[in-house]
């Protein structure tokens, strides 16, 4: 059931009735080019993250995400707003306009504000320049709109003291008042602090955090907390570098000639262009990472210590992630930016109220996190939001929600299923590999599939698969509206109902029918679904063009523009076929579908009705 707002409960308890319950909190923590193999909780031996674990340990773990762009401020832009990267087309490589193009849609910590949750942000949650942006205590490129609280960290990052190394090619400026130029931003400068680390950022932030926590008193929070590490430069306490002993870390697995069968356009950063250029300085770049990802876990530790101790674990939805994966060594490839699996793959885990433990293996994106917190929150998801809930994965009543991940850089396209991985650049260049483990399959990516006959069938389904994933995010799969009496008009219960939302029925809620995939009659991935109905009505309406019998509830009402059609003919079991829509050739026609039900709601009326949706079918 939709979560009450405020204003709903205080009508609810002056009208003398029992109010829903209250109202889960989130905490997101989002760390920064953190690899998901860099951690115990996803089969790390050799890295010593206790915190992340004992999350993982009480919650759903994810091994199977990804992001959809593998750098900073693309990633996080996407997370964020609920939109694939192109669907931000006009907010510039910096992110720093996302209201032009998002307009009235909200993000999702605006989404929780609007719905009378306190909003903070705890340093980096959009994108922030790092170091540059942290030694000066910035905001980067913040929206102001998604908090009611925002708050940003001051460190000394690169001029911490204590034994520093350098471990790439970079010529390094050293200018507190610059970022770009000074070459941080992708050097492997490390710096064994000589200090607590009290004065790092991850560790400022916890402190601001936990502040935030003892103050939220009551008051239903979502509450984005921003981790650096393991960002570089690779910072941290000289106790978390004693951890490791660098002769004893294991260097990537690597076989003769890897480079030979991947393309120049999959090749981003590699050791012979940067560095670095030896095992011992490998090593200790190895080190250095693992002990700023240790750092940031004890961090995470004690957040998640202070929700403990404030009552507050069983009542708040914990999501833990990272903007991207990062490479740290594999292919002869370094950090970011390659669609390649260690750079594109993610950590994600989120624990609290309703989420069981267990392993999951369904492909999930970035972009799926918006709809998944406000579905477990009990919040409408919003229909502009283009990824899906994860909510039925994590419950264990779903299976797959898609056929495969997308991700993309600026010259390439990722499709990851749960059995291929699919790269396709811009000039053309394909790589494929079999992500079945070993010894059949090539988990790591070491044989490019693409030239093998046995395999033209696999690779010819994938490039449509990923043709139609490009298509479905370009083009989407339609656009909800207001049509309560078949017009354009506003909806008959809109004083009721909130805005997209149709007739308030008995359960509380404004019946909305949303959309995803692709309408094209090619693909089976299009389909309509009821948000908020009647609880007693089935949700799935359509499923791809198969003319088998479906469940509709009471109806669905097929509409032309400005005309309403009587809702479907329906059998005994509430079932109407897909062929009673109203065409047998649906490519290219332009076709309208509102859910129509009969509930004792406050509209009144033979019929309530939810919202339409408008669907071009390719």
């Amino acid at each position: 059931m939709k979560a009450l707002s405020f204003g709903l409960l205080a009508a609810a308890l002056a009208a003398g009735q029992a109010p829903a319950q209250s109202p889960p909190n989130v905490l997101l923590v989002v760390a920064d080019d953190l690899a998901a193999g860099a951690l115990g909780a996803y089969g790390n031996a050799e890295v010593l993250t206790p915190n992340v674990d004992r999350l993982a340990a009480r919650g759903t773990v994810f091994d199977a995400a990804y992001c959809q762009y593998p750098v900073c401020a693309h990633s996080r832009a996407s997370m964020l707003s609920g939109l694939y990267v192109q669907q931000l087309t006009g907010s510039n490589g910096g992110f720093t306009n996302l209201d032009s193009v998002l307009g009235p849609r909200a993000t999702l910590p605006e989404h929780f504000r609007q719905a009378g949750y306190t909003s903070a942000r705890v340093s980096k949650l959009y994108h922030m320049r790092v170091p540059g942006d942290i030694t000066n205590g910035a905001a980067g490129s913040d929206h102001l709109p998604s908090w009611d609280v925002a708050v940003n960290v001051q460190a000394p990052e690169w001029m911490t003291p204590g034994t520093a190394g350098h471990y790439t090619n970079e010529t390094l400026n050293f200018d507190p008042n610059l970022h770009y130029g000074l070459g941080f931003g992708a050097a492997f400068y490390t710096v064994e602090a000589s200090t607590s680390g009290a004065e790092q950022a991850d560790h400022v932030a916890v402190d601001e955090a936990i502040s935030l926590l003892d103050g939220f008193g009551g008051q239903p929070f979502f509450l984005a907390v921003g981790f650096v590490r393991p960002h570089v430069p690779l910072v941290a306490p000289a106790s978390d570098f004693a951890l490791y002993d660098p002769a004893q870390l294991s260097l990537a697995q690597s076989v003769p000639g890897d480079l030979a069968d991947i393309p120049a356009a999959g090749i981003f950063w590699n050791e012979p262009a940067r560095g670095p250029n030896s095992d011992p300085d490998r090593r200790e770049v190895l080190r250095a990472y693992y002990a700023s990802v240790s750092f940031m876990d004890r961090q995470l530790g004690r957040l998640l210590d202070r929700l403990e101790q404030l009552g507050l674990e069983d009542d708040t939805i914990v999501v833990f992630t990272s903007d991207h994966g990062y490479h740290l060594g594999e292919h002869t490839f370094w950090q970011k930016l390659s669609l390649h699996e260690e750079s594109a793959r993610v950590p994600l885990i989120a624990a609290g109220p309703g989420i069981s433990g267990g392993r999951r293996g369904q492909v999930a994106e970035l972009v799926d996190l918006y709809p998944t917190i406000a579905d477990l929150a009990g919040l409408p998801v919003p229909p502009h939001c283009a990824g899906q809930s994860l909510r039925g994965v994590i419950e264990g009543t779903s299976g797959e929600l898609r056929t495969g991940a997308y991700s993309r850089i600026a010259g390439g396209e990722l499709l990851r299923t749960p059995t291929f991985a699919y790269m396709r650049y811009g000039n053309g260049a394909e790589e494929l590999y079999d992500m079945g483990p070993a010894p059949l399959g090539d988990p790591l990516q070491f044989t490019n599939l693409v030239g093998d006959p046995a395999f033209a069938s696999t690779l010819s389904a994938l490039r449509d698969q990923l043709d139609a994933r490009v298509a479905e995010i370009e083009e989407g799969p339609g656009e909800v509206y207001c049509a309560g009496d078949g017009t354009s008009g506003l909806c008959p219960c809109l004083y009721f109902g909130g805005p997209g939302e149709g007739c308030l029925h008995s359960a509380g809620s404004g019946a909305t029918l949303t959309g995803s995939g692709y309408a094209n009659v090619a693909a089976d991935t299009f389909r309509l679904e009821v948000r908020d109905g009647p609880p007693s009505r089935p949700g799935l309406l359509v499923s791809g063009l198969a003319p088998t019998s479906i469940p509709l509830g009471d109806g669905l009402l097929c509409l032309q523009t400005q005309v309403r059609y009587a809702p479907l003919q329906l059998d005994g079991q509430g079932r109407a076929s897909y062929g009673s829509l109203g065409s047998t050739s649906l490519a290219g026609s332009t076709i309208h579908y509102q859910f129509a039900f009969r509930d004792a709601g406050p509209c009144g009326g033979s019929f309530n009705l939810s919202s339409a949706w408008r669907v071009t079918w390719h």
